[in-house]
Order: structure tokens, then sequence, then C-alpha cells
């Protein structure tokens, strides 16, 4: 799931970086293409903090 989630934002990064340098630039596809870059950089980070929530419940919970 986590390879996923990185391979989406490579793949929304580089959707941006082409609509930034496209001839014509169509502010329409620019603007498109950073909410796919929020959205999976959220979606990313969520995931990374579910994980670290439940390393921190496995290890608080064995150390006590």
């Amino acid at each position: 799931v986590t390879f996923a989630a990185l391979r989406e934002l490579r793949q929304a990064r580089r959707a941006l970086a082409d609509a930034a340098s496209a001839t014509p630039y169509v502010q329409a596809d620019a603007e498109q293409a950073m909410k796919r870059v929020r959205n999976a950089t959220d979606a990313l980070l969520e995931m990374m903090q579910r994980l670290l929530l439940e390393a921190l419940r496995n290890t608080r919970a064995t150390s006590t």
C-alpha cells in the first residue's frame, strides 16, 4: 500500500511538471495537477500517521 501511495505521488508530481511546462500553458490543467499532488500528499501523510500510531500502540502496550 505504501509503494502504491508513493507511486501515485510521483506520478502526480510528474503530471504537475508536465502541466507547468506545457505549451500552450493551460492554468486549469496546472490547477488540477496541483490538486492531484495535494491529494496524493494527504493520502501518504495519513497512511504514515496511521502506521506511526500502530507502532506507538504496539511499543507502548508492551512497555507498560
